[in-house]
């Protein structure tokens, strides 16, 4: 585990939570250098909280170019619920800017993600949350 890139990532979780987007953007760049080759999650999720610092300065189309990789990363490894939220945010930014046909094609994009997570026998969060220690078993 990467220790420092994730407790750097912590902290800028909290800027974020805070709204802090001064802090959030400072961090990012350290979080990346702390990245190791090959850590391709973390890529991701530094990728998605620079695009959340960029909608939290109030820029959406910098937070729309930098968000819209993340949730294709996250899709192509089957990973629904991450790649959903990265959706969630980027219709944000999308609506903002006036491109509703983008968030027409991003909401269609979230569907067709969770609907792909399904079919493939991926149990949701809370079915895993609701039988501790099962790991992937569906629910009964």
């Amino acid at each position: 585990m990467n220790v420092p890139a994730a407790v750097t990532l912590l902290r800028v979780y909290l800027a974020e939570l805070r709204g802090d987007a001064e802090t959030t953007v400072d961090l990012v760049p350290r979080a990346m250098a702390a990245r190791r080759e090959g850590e391709v999650m973390l890529g991701t999720i530094i990728g998605w909280y620079a695009g959340m610092a960029e909608w939290l300065r109030g820029r959406p189309a910098e937070a729309e170019r930098l968000l819209s990789p993340a949730a294709g990363q996250r899709s192509a490894v089957g990973e629904g619920f991450l790649a959903a939220w990265v959706c969630h945010v980027l219709c944000q930014a999308q609506r903002a800017q006036g491109q509703l046909d983008a968030v027409v094609g991003t909401c269609r994009r979230t569907l067709e993600i969770t609907a792909a997570t399904r079919k493939a026998g991926v149990p949701s969060r809370r079915r895993r949350l609701r039988h501790p220690g099962t790991g992937c078993l569906p629910a009964r």
